[in-house]
């Protein structure tokens, strides 16, 4: 008698392997009519806090996680897609135990304890709750852009031979000058 081949799509002979639970959480969200769903790759990953009350935000391409001083619980939401509503960023997570906006604008916005400026002006809505602050990394105000060098110990900068610094984020900077062109290390 011939041994039978099992089939390798019969559940019964795999072997069966325990993962674990798996939460799945149904997202709903409210877009508006006009509006148009937005690239936020160069955005996220974001963190933002703010104070009176305490609170800080974590946001990627999968989830939104929030932490409020005085609670023990972190909300966290799938992170939804973005839309714009005029400069503003809005982020629009629903669940059954969470009601979360997250406005994001690109703003110049000052921490209101420390005075640390930061590229984004945060507003929260986390049900009845509105929480603001601000995000995103200080040190991108800094390497975001060419800086435009305009005067030099008090003297204006000749315009017909403008000079530039450039800084990124690996502590190097460069630039240019009337004729020169030159890189540094900056010391921490």
């Amino acid at each position: 008698m011939g041994k039978t081949k099992a089939d390798p799509n019969d559940m019964d002979n795999k072997a069966k392997i325990t993962l674990g639970l798996l939460n799945m959480v149904k997202v709903s969200g409210r877009v508006a009519d006009d509006a148009q769903i937005v690239d936020v790759s160069a955005l996220l990953p974001l963190q933002a806090s703010g104070n009176e009350p305490g609170w800080t935000l974590e946001m990627d391409t999968q989830r939104i996680a929030l932490n409020r001083q005085g609670e023990t619980a972190t909300q966290l939401t799938p992170t939804p897609s973005a839309t714009m509503n005029g400069q503003t960023y809005q982020f629009d997570a629903t669940n059954q135990s969470n009601q979360l906006r997250v406005e994001v604008t690109p703003q110049l916005c000052r921490d209101s304890m420390t005075g640390m400026p930061h590229p984004y002006r945060v507003t929260v809505h986390s049900g009845d709750t509105r929480l603001e602050g601000c995000g995103g990394a200080a040190q991108s105000l800094l390497t975001a852009h060419p800086w435009q060098v305009v005067s030099i110990n008090g003297n204006a900068v000749d315009t017909e031979h403008p000079a530039s610094l450039q800084f990124n984020p690996d502590c190097l900077f460069g630039g240019k000058g009337t004729c020169n062109q030159f890189t540094s290390r900056l010391l921490l």
